[in-house]
Formats: structure tokens, C-alpha cells, sequence
């Protein structure tokens, strides 16, 4: 009788270690959006125009000088309406995990031969605004971007 006791209470130390350990998750925060793994920008609702161009992204925290240097960068082809970019630190060129508000530019068509056009995040409006990047993928829709004049 006492080593079934025991062996019972084995058994229940190791289920109740299986269920606290379960509980505890991957480090996603549901949907499997990892918030702490590397970051990318998804551009949507390119030109089929653009199909093939190379994008370019940019992001500042603070946009107060013209000779500003950016803090992250990214790029990629337009494929079906769209680009995904990876976001690299400037100064290492590594992957960015974290998460914030920046200023974004694109320019589309930044390729050799290639032509196209710059915007800015815009949000609603039409002037620059900061976007908070806090999933492991952020889409945004060309719409909310306004084109630079020069």
C-alpha cells in the first residue's frame, strides 16, 4: 500500500509539472506573433505597375535633421501587390527585435534602371507621423503613405 502511494504521488508531481510547464506557452502572444523575434514591414497595395521593382524602407525615432541617420532599414521585391522587408539595425545591419514608434519612407523602384516614387507613413493625414511597430510582421496599405515632392 505505501508504494502505491508513493507511485501515485509520483505521478501526480509529474502531472502537475507537465500542466504548469504547458501553461507557460512558447513566448508567443496568441495568434503566434512572436513580439520579441526579428521584425519585418509588409507593404500591401502596390501597382501591379510595380511588379518587380525593389522597395526600400526606412525608419527614424526622431526626424528633426535633414542629415538625420536612420535607425532601421529593410528591403525587398514587389510580388503580388505587395513587399515584406526584414527591419536591420543601421549600425550592424542585424535583425531588429524590438518594438517602437517610427517615422517610415519608402521609396519603390530604387533599383539600377528602375523608377518609381518616395512616400512617407502618413497615417490619415498628410503629414509624416510615427507608426508603432510592436508585431513580429506589420502591414500597412500604400494608401496610408503619402508621395515626397522634390
Amino acid at each position: 500500500m505505501a508504494k502505491k502511494n508513493v507511485l501515485t504521488g509520483i505521478v501526480m508531481a509529474l502531472l502537475a509539472f507537465t500542466i504548469v510547464i504547458s501553461g507557460c506557452g512558447n513566448g508567443n502572444s496568441g495568434g503566434g506573433d512572436d513580439n520579441t523575434g526579428a521584425k519585418s514591414i509588409k507593404i500591401s497595395g502596390i501597382s501591379s505597375d510595380d511588379e518587380g521593382k525593389t522597395v526600400s524602407i526606412t525608419l527614424w525615432s526622431m526626424f528633426e535633421e535633414e542629415e538625420s541617420e536612420p535607425d532601421l532599414t529593410g528591403s525587398g521585391t514587389v510580388s503580388g501587390s505587395s513587399v515584406t522587408a526584414a527591419l536591420l539595425k543601421t549600425d550592424d545591419d542585424s535583425a531588429w527585435t524590438g518594438s517602437g514608434n517610427y517615422y517610415i519612407m519608402l521609396g519603390i523602384g530604387v533599383g539600377e534602371g528602375e523608377s518609381g516614387g518616395t512616400y512617407f507613413y502618413a497615417g490619415d493625414g498628410s503629414d509624416p507621423v510615427k507608426y508603432s511597430i510592436t508585431a513580429a510582421t506589420s502591414t500597412i496599405t500604400l494608401s496610408q503613405f503619402s508621395e515626397m515632392e522634390f
